[in-house]
């Protein structure tokens, strides 16, 4: 495993997963016994539970011990260098001692059939951030960083693409099997994905989350709020220039 620091608060671990292969074909052989929803007009997704006391020895749950385990492991490594005084952290991150690793993990298949058409020097998924800068009680628990798995790299394009404020740079990698990139889920760290083509695309994603009191009033306000400010930073961000990352 190597780790690399594209710029603060942006990391990859490069190679820290090894059971890339089983989790594809844990997902293929899934995906022929059960529904997995649609994903815009990208593939396909599905959510995986973990449970430590609940081992059946499949291959799912193999899979998702080592991610989990992973995760322990860079929770503790990311925030003794990004912690909370080192880092740009939104308001609602109160209680450090509090955060928590989600026991739902997503699952997703960029499905390449789907995509057929579409230019790979594009943008197959606009700059967009996993949480909300603005204030609200309606929307718990509140994402702190985002956990990519990259499951392989057989394919031509699929950079991701981070937005770095201190630089006003977008740094674009593209990840290898079994990395994981790591970074804040909110504003100011917008993240994109270039299109591809040649093969399925395959990752996963967690998050570790801080718990918010709050209720479900008022969540679409939130949620409307929320886009428009989006939509407006967008504009911003299309005229950023990109750094390719060759590590």
């Amino acid at each position: 495993m190597k780790k690399i620091v594209v710029a603060p608060q942006i990391v990859i671990y490069q190679n820290i997963f090894t059971k890339s292969k089983e989790f594809i074909k844990f997902f293929e052989d899934d995906m022929k016994k059960n529904n997995w929803l649609d994903w815009y007009n990208n593939g396909y997704r599905k959510q995986g539970f973990f449970d430590y006391n609940n081992n059946d020895d499949s291959i799912e749950f193999n899979c998702l011990k080592e991610l989990r385990d992973n995760v322990i492991y860079i929770k503790e490594d990311y925030f003794n260098q990004f912690g909370k005084d080192n880092g740009n952290w939104d308001s609602y991150v109160k209680n450090w001692d509090n955060l928590q690793i989600e026991n739902v993990t997503e699952y997703f298949k960029y499905d390449v059939d789907k995509l057929e058409g579409r230019d790979i020097n594009n943008l197959l998924m606009e700059y967009h951030v996993d949480e909300y800068l603005l204030d609200h009680n309606s929307k718990f628990p509140r994402h702190v960083i985002t956990i990519n798995l990259y499951l392989n790299d057989d394919y031509e394009g699929g950079e991701v693409c981070v937005y770095d404020s201190i630089s006003n740079k977008s740094y674009k990698y593209k990840p290898q099997q079994g990395d994981i990139i790591v970074f804040p889920s909110a504003d100011p760290f917008y993240h994109a994905v270039m299109g591809f083509k040649g093969n399925h695309r395959y990752y996963v994603r967690t998050f570790i989350d801080h718990p918010v009191d709050g209720s479900n009033e008022g969540f679409e306000d939130f949620m409307e709020k929320s886009n428009e400010y989006i939509d407006k930073k967008l504009q911003e961000l299309r005229n950023v220039p990109v750094e390719e990352l060759i590590v």
